[in-house]
C-alpha cells in the first residue's frame, strides 16, 4: 500500500480449524477506510468423491436404464471423500454443488454380434433428462468388452441436477456385466471445483 495509508483486517469470529486457511471475504471502502473481512475457507484439493458399481449382470434389447443393483463400493481399500452420493432407483443425487467429473465403465457381453452403446443422462429440473455422454462398443459373438465415457456436471442445485446411466444392447443377448466383489460396470463421482 502507499505510503501513510493503513487499513483494517477483521478476523473470523469462530474457532480456528485445523486444515483451514485465511480467505479475504469481502473488502468495503478504499483508500485510508479499507476494510477487509477475513474467513475461514478449505485449504482446497478434492472434496466430494464417491463411486458405485452394478452387483449382477443385465441384458436387454433397446435403451434400458440401470434402476437397481446398485451398491456403493465396499472394498477395504475404498473410501468416499465427503459426503458422497445418495442413490435411488438408478437416480444419483449430489451432496453439494460444484462442477463434478462423472464417469462411466460399462464391460458388456453378447452371444451375437452386436453394437452396444453406454450413456450417461442428466437433469438439471429434476424432470427431464437428457444424455451427455455415450459409448459405442462393436463386440463379436461370445466374446466381452469394454466402454468408457465422461461428462463434467454442473451441480448448481442438489435438488434438481441429478445423474442417472443407461445402456442399449444390440439384442436381448447382450448387457452389462456386475459383480458384488470387484467393479465390472461402474460409476464415479469427482468434484473439481465451484460452480
Amino acid at each position: 500500500h502507499s505510503a501513510g495509508q493503513s487499513y483494517k483486517i477483521i478476523f473470523p469470529s469462530g474457532n480456528i480449524t485445523a486444515g483451514k486457511f485465511l480467505k479475504v471475504n469481502s473488502v468495503s471502502g478504499s483508500g485510508t477506510t479499507g476494510i477487509g473481512t477475513l474467513t475461514f475457507a478449505d485449504a482446497g484439493g478434492i472434496t466430494e468423491a464417491d463411486a458405485f458399481r452394478l452387483t449382477t449382470a443385465v441384458n436387454g434389447n433397446g435403451l434400458n436404464f440401470i434402476t437397481s443393483n446398485i451398491e456403493r463400493i465396499d472394498e477395504a481399500s475404498f473410501s468416499k471423500i465427503g459426503t458422497g452420493l445418495t442413490e435411488s432407483s438408478g437416480v444419483f443425487s449430489f451432496a453439494s454443488t460444484g462442477i463434478y467429473l462423472v464417469q462411466a465403465s460399462f464391460n458388456w457381453y453378447s452371444n451375437n454380434n452386436n453394437y452396444t452403446r453406454g450413456y450417461i443422462y442428466v437433469t438439471t429440473d429434476n424432470a427431464s433428462y437428457d444424455s451427455v455422454a455415450q459409448s459405442t462398443e462393436y463386440i463379436q459373438a461370445g466374446e466381452l468388452s469394454n466402454g468408457y465415457t465422461f461428462a463434467f456436471v454442473d451441480v448448481t442445485d442438489v435438488s434438481q441436477v441429478k445423474v442417472k446411466f443407461a445402456f442399449m444392447g444390440g439384442d436381448s443377448s447382450s448387457g452389462v456385466l456386475g459383480d458384488t466383489a470387484e467393479t465390472e460396470t461402474g460409476f464415479n463421482f469427482i468434484r473439481l471445483g465451484d460452480t
